[in-house]
Formats: structure tokens, C-alpha cells, sequence
């Protein structure tokens, strides 16, 4: 027998067992059923595609006065928190004449980068068109198992 070792997405995950060593017929296949459930929760845990979308920021919505807070005056919006966490927490109180829809107010949302914002709109349930809150980048607001997502394109200067 060969060796087996137990690799995902070309990173090897530290289990390396010598086959060609005596063993049970019993022990062998508590391995191979130990290394096939390892796959399969390998396998449930990376259904997004980490390179198409990138993890940018959760926005959390708040009816509190915040100090730092920016106002987006088109939005009617007020961010603040985003430059001051590592995890890029960003809290959002939404103004009266906020015309986003209520979901987005109540409820937080993730938010993740993408390389082109209309291509991964396709075949999504669009809640906010897109638009540019500020210079250089273009948002969307898609719904997701009754959830809202924010999709991000970052423009490159020319």
C-alpha cells in the first residue's frame, strides 16, 4: 500500500499515515471513514468561492449617535467604525429620508469585494441597484436566504 495523505485545495492538512505498515483491515477503515468525514466537512465549509468574493466589512445598523461618524448626504446615511477595527465593523444609522429598504436598515449585513459588480449580480435578487456612494467604488445590495449582502467594486485609477 502507499501512503495516504489527506490534502484539500493543495494545502495538506498534517495527517499522513503509512499504509504500507502492518495494520488492521479494522483500523484501516476507521482511517479512511475518519479522512472521508474530514473531506466532506472540507467540503461543506468552503462553499463560497473565497476568490470571487472577498470578505471587505459587516455593517451593522444603529439608531445611536456615534463619534467619528461620516455623513453621506445622497444616502442620508451616517457610517462610522470601518478604519477603526481590525475586523472592519462599520456601524450604519440611517436618516429619515433614507430610502434604502427596510431590510438593510434592520438587519446587518457582510459585505465582500468583487471583480465585476454586474457579473456577480447575474441571476441574484437585487435589493439595491448599483450606485457610488464614493469615489472609486460601485455597491450593490443583493438578498440571500433572506439576508442582505453588499457587493463591492473598487475602481482602479487609470
Amino acid at each position: 500500500m502507499d501512503n495516504m495523505i489527506l490534502f484539500h485545495k493543495d494545502k495538506k492538512y498534517g495527517l499522513e499515515i503509512d499504509t504500507s505498515k502492518s495494520m488492521s483491515e479494522e483500523c484501516a477503515k476507521q482511517i479512511k471513514n475518519f479522512i472521508k468525514e474530514k473531506v466532506e466537512i472540507f467540503k461543506w465549509s468552503n462553499l463560497m468561492d473565497t476568490k470571487k468574493y472577498r470578505y471587505n466589512h459587516i455593517g451593522i445598523p444603529t439608531d445611536k449617535k456615534l463619534k467619528n461618524e461620516t455623513y453621506l448626504p445622497d444616502y442620508d446615511v451616517y457610517i462610522s467604525g470601518y478604519e477603526e477595527n481590525e475586523f472592519n465593523i462599520e456601524w450604519m444609522r440611517y436618516g429619515e429620508k433614507c430610502e434604502v429598504p427596510e431590510i438593510v436598515k434592520k438587519l446587518p449585513h457582510v459585505a465582500f469585494e468583487v471583480d465585476d459588480i454586474y457579473e456577480a449580480l447575474k441571476d441574484q435578487e437585487v435589493i439595491i441597484e448599483p450606485n457610488s456612494p464614493s469615489e472609486g467604488v460601485i455597491v450593490a445590495f443583493i438578498l440571500v436566504n433572506d439576508a442582505p449582502i453588499e457587493l463591492m467594486q473598487f475602481i482602479k485609477k487609470k
